[in-house]
């Protein structure tokens, strides 16, 4: 998702769980309050949705 989030024409944002270690520069990363591997639960699902809406 990275790689296509900077070389994307005029930016994009790009909406994830929380990773630990995680390198956000260059870029805008909108992380939720969920692990990564918690957003294929239908609660963590359903958080991203709520915070990508926005």
């Amino acid at each position: 998702m990275a790689e296509v989030a900077h070389r994307y024409p005029g930016g994009i944002v790009v909406s994830t769980g929380t990773m630990p270690g995680a390198d956000d520069s260059g870029m805008t990363v909108d992380r939720i309050g969920v692990p990564a591997a918690r957003l294929r639960t239908l609660p963590g699902l359903r958080a991203w949705a709520v915070r990508a809406r926005r």
